[in-house]
Order: C-alpha cells, then structure tokens, then sequence
C-alpha cells in the first residue's frame, strides 16, 4: 500500500514544520485513512474520526512533498457545521511549471 511504504522516508523530520503539527500525528492519520481503504476494498462500514492535528500534519509531513508547483502550506480549521481549508498558491510557479517539458498538463 502506497502510505505505509512512504510512512518512513515521508516523515523525516522538516525545519519548517509549524509547532502544532507533529509526525505522530500525521502517523494516527494514516493508520486510520488506510483503516477506510482497506473498509471501503471490503465493502465494509467504517467510522474513524480525525482530529484537526492529526489531518494538518497529515497535509504537511505526508502530502506537501508531492503538492504541484505553486502549491504550498495547505491546512483546514474544524469549523462548526463545516470545514475551511485554505492554500498559498503561487500562479506564477504553477504557470511556470505547466509550460515546462514534462510539467503539468
């Protein structure tokens, strides 16, 4: 399974990690998103619950290193009744990297 080979060499340690966010987090967050795959290829319920924590540093130890170019500091607030989620996209990488050979199409 993709995450759980990634897990290893995904989660070294990074300087610009936000101090909120924590690759054991991120951990508890892969574990249960594989616990939905794995229910989901079985047709079987399942229920897990996230904490706010757990998907930012998910986002960010896990995802950020395969984010488009442009894309960058991806996080969601845990709103009452809703999710907010915001990005900083930079247009002019993302511009850049789709007129590069081999960039985004």
């Amino acid at each position: 399974m993709w995450a759980s080979a990634q897990l290893g060499a995904v989660l070294a340690p990074q300087q610009d990690a936000p101090p909120d966010l924590a690759a054991e987090a991120a951990e508890s967050a892969a574990r249960k998103y594989r616990h939905l795959q794995d229910a989901s290829n079985n047709a079987l319920p399942s229920l897990q619950q996230f904490s706010e924590q757990e998907v930012n540093s998910y986002l960010h130890f896990m995802l950020a290193p395969d984010y488009p170019a442009g894309l960058a500091k991806a996080e969601v607030r845990f709103l009452p009744g809703r999710v907010h989620g915001t990005a900083v996209v930079d247009f002019d990488k993302a511009k850049a990297a789709r007129r590069a050979p081999g960039g985004m199409s």
